[in-house]
């Protein structure tokens, strides 16, 4: 149990360095990924091998009366396992979706994708008004679509 939980440890203090770089490159998702894959698992292991020895412990102490000892479980102790289990499993799932979903700075930087704000950025670019149709101020449709965006809602906002 204490081994699982120290290399749990020493997995996430190399997460926790190392985990900015997936910011830039997509390529840098999936090993970490993987990583936070096996600090989940190595720290959930630990937390069941936890849970199930203090049980154990408690059953076995309280089956011998005769020796006069008194157990039960440590439910700080417990809460703090599963606590830590449960953020690194979160920690697991969010570079996976990061993986998945998640644009790169560089790639926002170089224009190859940029989410919406880039979209919307890309569309205003060279035109002076969202009615404008003078040659070379904006593709067409793009009025249409930017219209649509500054509709006013039902509160007059």
């Amino acid at each position: 149990m204490f081994a699982f939980f120290l290399a749990g440890i020493i997995l996430n203090a190399i997460l926790l360095v190392s985990s900015s770089i997936v910011l830039y490159s997509r390529w840098w998702s999936l090993p970490i990924a993987i990583l936070s894959f096996l600090a989940a698992l190595v720290t959930v292991v630990a937390a069941i091998l936890g849970t199930v020895m203090a049980v154990v412990f408690q059953a076995a102490l309280g089956s011998q009366p005769e020796l006069g000892v008194e157990a039960s479980i440590g439910t700080k102790m417990l809460v703090f396992e599963w606590i830590g289990a449960g953020f690194t499993f979160v920690a697991f799932i969010i570079h996976a979706a990061l993986g998945c979903y998640c644009t790169s700075r560089r790639d926002m930087r170089t224009g190859r994708k940029g989410g919406r704000e880039a979209h919307e950025m890309a569309g205003s670019v060279g035109h002076s008004s969202v009615g404008d149709r003078t040659k070379g101020a904006s593709p067409p449709g793009s009025e249409d679509r930017q219209s649509k965006r500054r509709r006013p809602t039902m509160n007059g906002q």
